[in-house]
């Protein structure tokens, strides 16, 4: 369930350098916020001068996620300091098309949600230098409305901010009438 969450809100909601590297950051122009590079419709949502982890890229898989299929999203970036109690928290808008909105609010444990692998080896919480994270997860058509999306997703540490990101998109059904819709 967890997983599930994690890759609906970075996915409907990032190579390699060494920690003594310049680190280049994309610029952080208005509260919708600069789309992060990659294959996603992930932005930053605040200015990620002061984050502890630079992410250099997102991918989403498939781009965009459809319900009843696999999605992932998979980010590279580089954690400037180790990260102590790392903290996930989220918010989850749902927007129908009948005017009716919903919200889904969460927080939980960092390591619980994302794998995070260092030097070719799963580590968490994450130490200084490089990393891959990313998330799989099946999204059931039972749990994941046909709706337009807002979700922003807020991750920190006792070092501070470690990322915040956030996404716009819409999720729909990949059969329609029995036909593939991808």
């Amino acid at each position: 369930m967890r997983r599930t969450l994690l890759a609906f809100l970075l996915a409907t909601a990032v190579t390699s350098a060494s920690a003594n590297d310049q680190i280049a950051i994309t610029t952080y122009e208005t509260r919708n916020g600069s789309l992060i590079p990659g294959d996603s419709p992930i932005r930053y949502c605040s200015n990620p001068t002061n984050d502890t982890f630079k992410i250099e890229s997102i991918d989403m898989y498939p781009n965009p996620c459809v319900i009843e299929s696999y999605c992932g999203v998979k980010i590279w970036g580089t954690f400037t300091s180790n990260l102590t109690n790392p903290h996930i928290s989220f918010m989850i808008t749902t927007h129908f098309d009948d005017g009716r909105q919903g919200q889904m609010p969460g927080e939980d444990d960092f390591c619980k949600w994302l794998d995070v692998v260092q030097n070719d080896t799963s580590q968490c919480p994450p130490r200084e230098g490089k990393a891959t994270l990313s998330s799989t997860a099946l999204l059931l058509g039972g749990w994941v409305p046909e709706a337009n999306y807002t979700v922003d997703v807020r991750v920190t540490s006792d070092q501070g901010p470690v990322f915040h990101i956030c996404a716009d998109f819409e999720m729909k059904p990949k059969y329609e009438d029995g036909v593939e819709l991808r």
